[in-house]
């Protein structure tokens, strides 16, 4: 899925746990999108802010895994975790939504 709002995201320089977040982020994001829900829907229905879910999706904020399931819940999706070893090189780049 080619989604020209989020080409900002591969000129950024590459940090993994600013990766992280970021991909999550874009996930949370796309899920958002396809289950046809708004920023503010997500806010209201997790009792945010709006400000605080707009932090969450640019990436900047620290989250717990508790935080990251309630998100990935609220938009219809659950968190697969995957981890590969340290010399890896690859990268999800498709942030795709399965």
């Amino acid at each position: 899925m080619s989604n020209p709002a989020l080409n900002w995201y591969s000129t950024l320089a590459s940090d993994d746990l600013d990766d992280l977040k970021l991909d999550f982020a874009i996930a949370i994001e796309r899920a958002l999108v396809n289950a046809g829900k708004k920023r503010a829907d997500l806010a209201r229905e997790l009792g945010v802010s709006p400000s605080r879910i707009t932090a969450i999706l640019r990436g900047e904020e620290n989250l717990t895994m508790e935080v990251m399931h309630k998100l990935a819940v609220a938009v219809g999706y659950k968190i697969r975790i995957d981890i590969s070893p340290a010399s890896a090189t690859e990268r999800r780049e498709d942030f795709s939504i399965s």
